[in-house]
């Protein structure tokens, strides 16, 4: 009884001050949570959780999580579809709904013209690319002003906020979630929320000059086949 008292405890100290065999499960998640991907601050409790209860522990099966998010691990989730057939995509996307919907119930105020960092929502929305990488210094020429020093230093900085629209909203709000982080680099990583679907950039001499009648119907016939092709749902 007092060797295993000793070993569970010696395991606690190792999991909290992430020494020996867990430094590699910390590494791994770049010290985020696996169940909320938000960072694990060094005065929060954590602990770790196996990833596959179908197999046994190792460094490889386990993850870094929130002590309060294991509280939380398991939601009821009533849908009418058959969740058996349901692709991971899927899932994530009812997941993101529910998300959403509790970000509106929390009462965050709408996004306006003179929002601190309207101009790189706007870099996002005219973004076509899965994956954004941007260093610090792009992001602050983009918004025309430099990142407190905060940005530098806390990564709570740059995550969403519960009641109030931080920088976070800037590509949330345009369909992208953040992959990566590296405050010693300097740089973060956006990606696109959806695999395969990108924004279509229409050339400006389409929409700015007159075109040829014909030119018009050829143009107006092909996105016509390309909207019943993919079931697009046409907007006036």
């Amino acid at each position: 009884m007092d060797r295993d008292y000793t070993e569970s405890r010696t395991h606690e100290r190792e999991i909290q001050n992430v020494t020996g065999t867990y430094r590699a499960i910390w590494e791994r998640q770049n010290g985020n949570c696996y169940y909320c991907g938000r960072p694990i601050l060094v005065d929060q409790p954590r602990t770790t959780v196996q990833i596959n209860l179908h197999r046994p522990p190792s460094v490889r099966n386990s993850a870094y999580v929130h002590k309060m998010c294991v509280a939380n691990e398991f939601e009821v989730v009533r849908t009418m579809e058959d969740i058996s057939v349901l692709r991971p995509y899927d899932v994530y996307s009812i997941l993101e709904g529910i998300a959403t919907g509790q970000r509106l119930k929390r009462g965050k105020k709408e996004l306006c013209p003179d929002w601190k960092h309207i101009n790189l929502k706007e870099y996002f929305s005219k973004a076509t690319t899965a994956s954004i990488t941007l260093s610090f210094e792009t992001i602050e020429e983009i918004e025309g002003r430099s990142l407190p020093a905060s940005a530098r230093k806390n990564k709570d900085w740059w995550y969403p906020r519960s009641n109030c629209n931080q920088i976070a909203e800037a590509w949330i709000t345009e369909g992208y979630y953040m992959h990566a982080l590296d405050l010693k680099k300097e740089k973060v990583t956006l990606r696109r929320k959806e695999d395969g679907v990108s924004k279509l950039i229409i050339p400006k001499v389409l929409t700015s000059s007159r075109l040829p009648d014909n030119a018009v119907y050829e143009l107006e016939t092909h996105m016509e086949y390309i909207i019943n092709k993919y079931g697009l749902t046409k907007k006036e």
